[in-house]
């Protein structure tokens, strides 16, 4: 059984593999997947995940044959998801040149277009012969973002057409609308932002669909889905229109840990625990946001007996995950467990340094398997 709920797999498995490696629960997965089905009966909507917050081919092939389908932002995730078999693709991205979004065009459903600019110079995506539904992203000024760097709708923000910017606007061939105003939200954060999309009524008059975006809790325990539903219903009846989400971190939340080891203890004014993984190459929204991992058998900040500041390996000064207090001492050599890593890591890794991404192991039935492992020809082939 696992030792700590938040896990589905035996904590024990850390102590079996390289460090440091991303190990990714399928079990968990797959619980996830059997909540957002759920939410599809109950809500009537698509459900798409967003390969911009996992995009692992071995488990994203999974998650697109239980979903609807999957989104992307750009032509190698629009190639991906294809390759993976998805039934719809839809795709957004902030811009868009003709030689790539030709390429997405004919790979993609949908694709909705950021601005007005945009929708004048790709409408004719489309043609007479048929091709994706095209949308375009809308800013209804309202946003559930709690940090400003996730926030789309901030001020001089560059995502999605104003309300007043489309009153007036040549909209012929638009089939759908597409809202992103959520991150890290709940249901009433999400009902906040489609009575926000009343301001663009004459729009959704000639819509098919609405894209409500990502950013929904959908998996957590506490997230209101009969709100959902009762919002989704509300837009539906209203605008007779079919509703999609395309949530990221939510399909794979709580499915992943990362496993380190501590190489070194460093003591000047406090204790640093330094650990084979990096902030700035591998964990980088810890340092944007900032977000601060949870740690098996840990408390986050400095209440606790003993207290370390957990380092990264890299020479950047910041490349710190945070302050965390134990119960006992750390060793050197002792591996850790970093929370709910799977989203927003796995497809942000880099080599600064030179430093290795983590590897990945997939965790199935309670047997690990190495998935992927990085090395020298990975750095070499990056750098050119």
């Amino acid at each position: 059984m696992p030792s700590d709920p938040r896990l589905f797999f035996d904590s024990s498995i850390a102590e079996t593999v390289d460090t440091p490696s991303h190990l990714v629960d399928a079990g968990r997965l797959r619980h996830n997947l059997a909540v957002l089905q759920n939410i599809r009966r109950q809500a009537g909507c698509r459900v798409l995940a967003s390969l911009k917050a996992f995009a692992f081919p071995e488990l994203a092939r999974l998650i697109s044959g239980e979903l609807d389908g999957l989104s992307i932002s750009s032509v190698n995730e629009a190639v991906l998801a294809e390759e993976l078999g998805a039934r719809a693709i839809h795709a957004h991205a902030p811009a868009w040149n003709r030689k790539s979004l030709s390429r997405v065009a004919g790979i993609c459903t949908h694709i909705s277009l950021n601005s007005l600019s945009q929708w004048e110079r790709h409408r004719a995506t489309k043609g007479s012969g048929g091709g994706p539904s095209l949308g375009l992203r809308v800013n209804p000024q309202r946003s559930a973002a709690t940090a400003e760097c996730y926030d789309p709708c901030r001020p001089g923000s560059r995502l999605g057409a104003r309300a007043a910017a489309v009153a007036e606007a040549d909209l012929d061939g638009l089939e759908g609308l597409h809202v992103h105003a959520l991150c890290e939200a709940g249901a009433d954060d999400l009902e906040r932002v489609v009575a926000a999309l009343d301001d663009f009524e004459p729009l959704l008059k000639r819509c098919r669909w609405v894209n409500l975006g990502g950013g929904h809790n959908l998996t957590h325990p506490d997230y209101r889905r009969d709100l959902l539903a009762e919002v989704i219903a509300g837009l539906r009846r209203r605008h007779d229109v079919e509703v999609f989400l395309e949530p990221g971190a939510a399909v794979v939340w709580d499915c992943g840990v990362m496993v380190v080891e501590v190489l070194d203890i460093v003591r000047n004014g406090v204790d640093v625990a330094i650990i084979d993984a990096s902030v700035v190459a591998h964990c980088p929204d810890v340092l944007e946001i900032p977000r601060r991992p949870a740690v098996l058998g840990a408390r986050r900040g400095a209440g606790g007996p003993f207290v370390y500041a957990l380092g990264g390996n890299s020479c950047m000064a910041s490349d710190v995950f945070g302050t965390f207090s134990f119960d006992r001492p750390l060793r050197v050599g002792e591996r850790l467990q970093l929370l709910d890593m799977a989203h927003y890591s796995m497809v942000r890794t880099s080599f600064f340094n030179g430093l290795a991404p983590p590897g990945i192991v997939i965790v199935d039935g309670g047997r690990p398997h190495s998935a992927r492992q990085f090395g020298y020809g990975d750095y070499r082939r990056m750098i050119g």
